[in-house]
């Protein structure tokens, strides 16, 4: 799993997220952060997967391997959790920039 070193303050990326000011890396080192356990961010494979998700939506390569190593530690329910959050997520007009 190729996961990015360089993630500063995962809650401070949630948080530009949150407000409109977003990108596909800050998706993709979201995704990293939940998958692992990084900083303050708790590990949490449903939120990885839904941050991968929308990484992917966005164009980034890497957050599809990323998001299909973490799927294969995840049961059916877990992974339709993700989706649906991802797509409440676009649904509240959150959608990803190209990375």
């Amino acid at each position: 799993m190729k996961l990015s070193e360089n993630i500063a303050a995962p809650r401070y990326v949630l948080g530009v997220c949150k407000m409109g000011g977003y990108t596909a890396w800050d998706y993709y080192n979201l995704g990293v952060a939940c998958s692992v356990g990084q900083g303050d961010i708790e590990l949490d494979l449903v939120q990885a997967h839904k941050w991968f998700n929308l990484a992917v939506m966005a164009g980034m390569r890497e957050a599809h391997e990323d998001r299909a190593f973490i799927a294969a530690e995840m049961t059916g329910a877990e992974i339709a959790e993700a989706q649906r959050q991802a797509r409440a997520w676009l649904a509240q007009g959150s959608l990803p920039q190209a990375a």
